[in-house]
């Protein structure tokens, strides 16, 4: 009875943490839609705003093979908490910008988005992790945690279009940005619900965590060949 009553609360948790992740992504897809089109309409070139989407995804990029493995060497859960309350206030500058945008600087914007983009970069490895973590706790859901991390991943692609569509037209651009933070706190409320003492025992491996070049370094020396492979095979992920 003991054990049936903890597998549910842990199957309880881990349903809840993969909602949060949802509903996050979810927010974070309808505002990138919704700053494209809302740029456009208020007159930015469209070059400039394919030069400073294409610089946001640079940012993610560059901070999840900077900073990827700092679920590895920290507390994920803290860590996936204040990305994103970070994330939250970039939307509430993005509405105060939004309601001034005729003598807001674009380099402002940009400072604000990139910003965005370095927090948002460390939300998969930390989710990852944390994923990990739920699947020691429970081995025998392991492979349908890893199946439904990638579902949240990916799924929300069928549904962003559609909230940006609707939010667009009922709220505008200021609307999508308050929308974008309800979900980013949702997302933090579902981790903060994650019991903390599961996350403790990696920030004790901080000193034996290997940086980010050695781990490099020990693939490239492993099979350069499909080091190589794996670093071509990255290059079409930074245009989508």
């Amino acid at each position: 009875m003991g054990q049936t009553r903890t597998g549910t609360i842990q199957n309880n948790l881990v349903s809840t943490f993969l909602v949060g992740g949802f509903v996050s992504n979810l927010g974070s897809l309808v505002f990138q839609i919704g700053f494209a089109i809302y740029a456009v309409q208020i007159g930015w070139p469209l070059a400039f705003v394919g030069l400073t989407l294409a610089l946001c995804r640079y940012a993610q990029t560059g901070s999840n093979l900077l900073w990827g493995d700092l679920g590895d060497r920290a507390n994920a859960r803290s860590w996936l908490i204040a990305t994103d309350i970070g994330g939250g206030l970039t939307d509430l500058a993005m509405v105060f910008i939004s309601l001034h945008f005729a003598e807001f600087p674009q380099s402002g914007v940009l400072a604000v988005l990139l910003f965005r983009n370095l927090a948002m970069g460390l939300q998969v490895p930390l989710r990852a992790k944390i994923g990990k973590v739920l699947a020691d706790q429970n081995p025998g859901a392991s492979q349908n945690i890893a199946i439904n991390l990638n579902i949240v991943a990916q799924g929300t692609t069928l549904f962003g279009a559609i909230f940006v569509l609707l939010l667009k037209r009922q709220t505008g651009f200021a609307g999508i940005c308050v929308f974008d933070l309800v979900t980013f706190s949702l997302s933090a409320l579902s981790s903060s619900l994650l019991p903390g003492y599961l996350f403790a025992e990696s920030e004790t491996s901080l000193r034996r965590a290997w940086a980010w070049k050695e781990k490099f370094r020990r693939y490239y020396n492993f099979n350069r060949g499909l080091f190589w492979r794996d670093v071509l095979i990255s290059f079409p992920v930074w245009g989508t």
